[in-house]
C-alpha cells in the first residue's frame, strides 16, 4: 500500500511539473482503493479520496504555478478574473459533495475523466470556439463550473482548464501556466471546504 501511494505521488508530481496539472486524476482513484483496503466507512470513501487528493496536490499545483509564472507562462489579466470565480466554484463543489453519495461522486469522477480522455484522443487540436477567452460577466461562467467540477473530482482543474483555454486559441504553454495557477487555488479552497464539511459527519473518519 505504501509503495503504491509513493508511486502514485511520484507520478502526480511529475505530471504537475510536466503538464501543469496537480495529479489529482491519478491520486483520487488510488486513494479510494486504499480506503477500500482499510475498510473505511463505505458512505464516505469517495469523499475522503477527493478531499485527501485535493490536500495532497495543493503544494504540487502551487509549486507548478510558481515555476510557470517565472517563465512568463501565466495570463495575469485572465487570472485576476478567474481567481475569485474559481474559488466560488470550488466552495460550491465542496458543499455539494457533502450531500452526494459516494456512488454519485464516483460516477461524476469516472464520467468526466472519460470525456476528457476521449477529447484528448480525438484530433480536435485544430478546432477553435473563438479567437479569445471570454472576459467580463460571460467569462465568469466557465471558471465557476471548472472550480465546482474540479472540487467534486479531487483534481486541480487543469484537466478542464487547459482544453478550454486552447479551444479559444491560447497557446498551450500559456494555457498550462494559467491552468496551474487556477489549479492551485481550486485544490487549496476545495480541501479547506471538504475539511469544514467533514466536521459535521457523524461517522468517525480516519
Amino acid at each position: 500500500m505504501i509503495a503504491m501511494l509513493a508511486a502514485a505521488a511520484a507520478i502526480a508530481g511529475l505530471l504537475a511539473g510536466l503538464l501543469g496539472i496537480g495529479g489529482g486524476i491519478i491520486m483520487t482513484p488510488v486513494l479510494f482503493q486504499v480506503f477500500v483496503w482499510q475498510d473505511a466507512a463505505q458512505d464516505w470513501r469517495m469523499h475522503m479520496a477527493v478531499a485527501t487528493s485535493l490536500a495532497i496536490i495543493a503544494p504540487t499545483t502551487l509549486s507548478s504555478a510558481r515555476a510557470h509564472a517565472r517563465l512568463g507562462s501565466v495570463d495575469k489579466k485572465l487570472a485576476r478574473l478567474w481567481v475569485p470565480t474559481v474559488a466560488i466554484g470550488a466552495v460550491m463543489g465542496a458543499i455539494l459533495a457533502r450531500f452526494l453519495s459516494s456512488e454519485v461522486l464516483m460516477i461524476v469522477f469516472a464520467g468526466f475523466a472519460l470525456l476528457m480522455a476521449v477529447k484528448m484522443l480525438l484530433p480536435l487540436d485544430q478546432y477553435r470556439i473563438g479567437g479569445d477567452v471570454p472576459r467580463g460577466s460571460l467569462g465568469t461562467i466557465a471558471p465557476v463550473l471548472i472550480g465546482g467540477l474540479a472540487s467534486l473530482m479531487g483534481i486541480g482543474g487543469s484537466t478542464f482548464t487547459v482544453p478550454y483555454l486552447t479551444l479559444f486559441g491560447m497557446p498551450v504553454h500559456r494555457a498550462l501556466g494559467t491552468a496551474a495557477l487556477v489549479g492551485s487555488l481550486v485544490s487549496i479552497v476545495g480541501a479547506i471546504g471538504f475539511m469544514l464539511s467533514g466536521w459535521s459527519v457523524e461517522t468517525n473518519l480516519p
